[in-house]
C-alpha cells in the first residue's frame, strides 16, 4: 500500500510526519510563553491536513477532501502566532478573534460541502483567497515592523517567522488558485518548507523555549510522529472504502496518542513543580538561616558578656548563674543546628570514618526518650563502618526510625540492625506498625508526599538523597498489617573516595 503513494503523497506524509513532531515538542515544552499554544494548533492543523490529502487519495472517500478544507482555521493559528510573536496580542486581540471566526466559518461551510460542489466550490475559494491575502499582507507588515526594531537573535527568529508565514501561506494558497489557473497546488512544498524554517525555534533558545531542547527529545518526537503517521496512513489502506471503520479507528488511534502525549507532559510537569518547591524550601531555608544567625551570635554574646562579669563581680546567686549558662547553652545548640541545616540543604559531605552501628546507637537512645512507651532494639557487627558524613547520616537515619516510631502502638518493638557485606553495610529499620498499602509505599519517597494530617513531607525524600549521594540506596518493605522495615544500603567509601584510589 504504501509502494501506490505517489512523489507528491510522500511529500505530504514526510510534512505531516514533521508537523505532528513539531506539535508533539510544543506540547512537551514547559515554556510559559503565550506562543506556545498557536504554535501547536497551527502544526496540528497543517498535520491534519496534509494527511487527510493522502487519506483522499487513498481511500477515495470525498469526507477527507472535507477535512482536508476543512483545516482552514489554521490561518486564525498562523495570525495568533505573529500577533504574539510581535508581542501586541492584547491590543489585537479583536484581529486574532476576527480571524478565527473568519477562517472557522469557511472551515463549517467546507465541511457541509460548500467547498466540493461545482456550483459553490469557486465562490469558496475566492473568499478563502480574499481573506488569506488580508491576512498574508497584515502579518507580513507587524513582522516587518518588528524586524526593524529587532536586534541579535531576536532578528533571526523574526526572519524565519516572516520566511514560514509568508511562504508556507502564498504556497498553501495555491492548492486554491488552481481552481482559477492551470498549475499544480503546492500546499505540501509549503508545509515542507514552514516546518523546516520553524523547527529550530523548538531547538534553540527562541520566544517558544528558555533552554535549548535535549537532542534526544528531538529524535522520541520524531520516533513518536512517524509511527503515529504510519498508523494512520495503515488504517488508510486496511479500511479503503469504509469511511466509518476509518474515522473510528483514527479517532482510536488519536485518543491513545494524546493520551501518551498528556501523560508524558504530566509527569514531566510534575517532576519540574517538584523541582521548583525544593529550590524554593532552599531558598526560604538559607533566608531564615541568614536571616536569625545575627540576632541570635547577639544574644550569645550577651549571655557570655554577663557571665564574665558576675565571675568577676564574685556573685554567689545559682539560680542567675545557671540561667545564664542555660541562655547561652541554647544559643549555641541553636546556631549549630542552623549551621547543620544550611548543610543539609546543599548536603555537602564532610568526610569521616563512621562507626555505623555506635552512631544508629545513638539514634536509638535519643528515641527511646521521645518514645517511653515503645521499645527499641539495636544490633550489629561491632566492625560495620563507612567513609561519610555523620551529622547528614544521623539525620537520615533518624527520619526513618521517629517515622517507625510514630507508625507503631505502645508496647511495640522498632528495631535497628547493622550488616556488613564485602564492600556495603546495610542498615535495617523495622516496626510492627499498621504497614503500607501499593499507592503508599511508590510514593513514600517523593517530596512532600505525606500521610499524616502535621506532616512536611520531606524526612523520607531527604533520607534518600543523603544515602544517594553517598554512593548508596534505599529501599523499603511494606505489607498493610505486616510492618514495615527500610534498608539503607551504604557503600564502605562513596563514590569521591573510590575514584581518588583509582
Amino acid at each position: 500500500m504504501f509502494s501506490e503513494l505517489s512523489a507528491k503523497q510522500w511529500v505530504q506524509v514526510s510534512a505531516a510526519v514533521m508537523q505532528l513532531a513539531l506539535a508533539i515538542g510544543a506540547v512537551r515544552t514547559r515554556s510559559r510563553s503565550a506562543l506556545r499554544w498557536p504554535f501547536a494548533l497551527l502544526c496540528v492543523a497543517g498535520f491534519v491536513s496534509q494527511l487527510s490529502g493522502v487519506a483522499h487519495v487513498v481511500t477515495r472517500a470525498a469526507a477527507f477532501h472535507l477535512l482536508d478544507h476543512a483545516a482552514a482555521p489554521m490561518i486564525g493559528a498562523a495570525m495568533h502566532f505573529v500577533v504574539g510573536f510581535v508581542g501586541r496580542r492584547r491590543r489585537l486581540v479583536t484581529l486574532t478573534r476576527a480571524t478565527y471566526l473568519g477562517f472557522a466559518a469557511l472551515g463549517l461551510a467546507a465541511l457541509l460541502g460548500v467547498s466540493t460542489r461545482p456550483a459553490t466550490r469557486p465562490a469558496w475559494s475566492l473568499v478563502f483567497l480574499g481573506g488569506l491575502v488580508v491576512v498574508v499582507i497584515v502579518g507580513a507588515a507587524l513582522l516587518g515592523r518588528h524586524l526593524v526594531r529587532a536586534r541579535g537573535e531576536e532578528r533571526h527568529h523574526t526572519w524565519r517567522v516572516l520566511a514560514a508565514f509568508v511562504g508556507g501561506l502564498s504556497l498553501g494558497a495555491t492548492e486554491l488558485a488552481n481552481d482559477f489557473l492551470p498549475f499544480r497546488g503546492l500546499s505540501d512544498v509549503a508545509a515542507i518548507t514552514a516546518t523546516v524554517v520553524l523547527a529550530p525555534l523548538l531547538t534553540d533558545r527562541s520566544p517558544l523555549r528558555d533552554r535549548p531542547t535535549d537532542p534526544l527529545a528531538l529524535v522520541r518526537w520524531l520516533a513518536l510522529a512517524v509511527v503515529a503517521v504510519g498508523v494512520y496512513v495503515g488504517i488508510f489502506g486496511t479500511f479503503e472504502g469504509g469511511t466509518l471503520a476509518i474515522a473510528l479507528a483514527c479517532a482510536a488511534g488519536t485518543l491513545l496518542l494524546v493520551l501518551l502525549v498528556t501523560r508524558a507532559n504530566e509527569r514531566r510537569s510534575a517532576e519540574a513543580t517538584r523541582r521548583e518547591r525544593l529550590l524554593w524550601a532552599g531558598r526560604l531555608s538559607e533566608q531564615l538561616a541568614h536571616d536569625v544567625q545575627n540576632p541570635l551570635a547577639a544574644i550569645q554574646g550577651a549571655a557570655q558578656f554577663l557571665l564574665e562579669e558576675r565571675r568577676r563581680a564574685g556573685s554567689a546567686n545559682d539560680d542567675e548563674r545557671e540561667m545564664l549558662e542555660l541562655v547561652e547553652a541554647q544559643a549555641r545548640r541553636i546556631k549549630g543546628i542552623l549551621m547543620r541545616y544550611r548543610r543539609l540543604a546543599e548536603v555537602e559531605l564532610t568526610i569521616d570514618r563512621i562507626d555505623v552501628v555506635a552512631l544508629a546507637r545513638s539514634v536509638a537512645h535519643a528515641c527511646r526518650r521521645r518514645f517511653p512507651e515503645l521499645e527499641f532494639v539495636c544490633a550489629g557487627e561491632a566492625h560495620a563502618s563507612v567513609l561519610g558524613d555523620a551529622d547528614l547520616l544521623s539525620v537520615a537515619i533518624e527520619g526513618v526510625v521517629v517515622n517507625a516510631a510514630e507508625a507503631s502502638r505502645p508496647g511495640q518493638r522498632v528495631t535497628i540492625d547493622v550488616r556488613e557485606d564485602d564492600q556495603v553495610v546495610r542498615l535495617r529499620v523495622g516496626d510492627e506498625g499498621a504497614g503500607m498499602d501499593a499507592r503508599t509505599r511508590e510514593e513514600v519517597f517523593d517530596e512532600y508526599f505525606t500521610t499524616k494530617a502535621t506532616g512536611s513531607g520531606l524526612g523520607l525524600a531527604f533520607s534518600r538523597r543523603v544515602v544517594e549521594t553517598h554512593g548508596g540506596s534505599i529501599a523499603l518493605e511494606s505489607d498493610e498489617g505486616a510492618g514495615t522495615t527500610v534498608v539503607f544500603v551504604l557503600p564502605k567509601r562513596p563514590p569521591d573516595e573510590g575514584a581518588d584510589d583509582e
